[in-house]
């Protein structure tokens, strides 16, 4: 009797250790996607962070900020046009969500250091030359004659900078974001893209620094 009675129970212990097995196999992929949904708003956050640290450094010093070296000490370096985003010039946050550097564009007649407190780099008819796509063969533009071009290499990380080493990207729209060149795309995530872009237009830049008398 005991011994059917100990047979019974491993039995049933079976069966939960199935059930279990089961559940957790349903969930961890919710748990995933929960992940990741929570990374991309966390990312979004840091990406309003960094528009709102662009425009003030702009007011505060009459020109966009200059990229930063891959894998420096965050300082901007006026010698570049593509880099990663200078977090130490900004006081931001180094990494994004998933642990890699922002890529930055600026162009540099934006950038150009102006040493009268009431002047700036950017004047009244200034006009970036980055262009927005939807796609990287789209035949028009989303935005154009843009100064800067913020990039968030998402979780698939194609393009993205981790210290000195930058991730390949092997989807052409993805690549398009990181070969260092004036067009970026910019477009609803699929599975093979998932990049976060920020851009400012000239006429913001324009409008913020004729409030503050700064406008060339």
């Amino acid at each position: 009797m005991k011994q059917q009675t100990a047979g019974f129970s491993l039995i049933e212990l079976a069966i939960a250790l199935v059930v279990i097995a089961l559940l957790l196999g349903a969930l961890l992929p919710l748990q995933g996607a929960r992940r990741e949904i929570a990374a991309r708003q966390e990312a979004q956050q840091l990406l309003e962070q960094v528009r709102d640290s662009l425009l003030g450094f702009t007011l505060a010093h009459g020109r966009l900020p200059c990229p930063a070296a891959p894998g420096g000490d965050g300082r901007e370096d006026c010698g570049r046009e593509h880099g990663i985003l200078p977090w130490s010039t900004l006081a931001l946050p180094a990494r994004d969500p998933w642990g890699q550097s922002l890529s930055y564009y600026a162009d540099p007649r934006f950038t150009h250091p102006v040493s009268d407190p009431l002047s700036s780099s950017i004047a009244l008819d200034s006009n970036g030359n980055a262009r927005i796509k939807a796609a990287r063969d789209a035949g028009g533009d989303l935005a154009d004659k843009l100064p800067l071009v913020v990039v968030c290499h998402g979780q698939r990380g194609g393009g993205a900078w981790r210290d000195e080493r930058q991730i390949p990207a092997s989807s052409g729209d993805e690549a398009e974001n990181a070969d260092a060149d004036l067009i970026f795309v910019h477009r609803d995530p699929a599975p093979d893209f998932d990049d976060l872009l920020l851009w400012i237009g000239p006429a913001i830049l324009k409008s913020r620094l004729a409030a503050v008398g700064r406008l060339s």
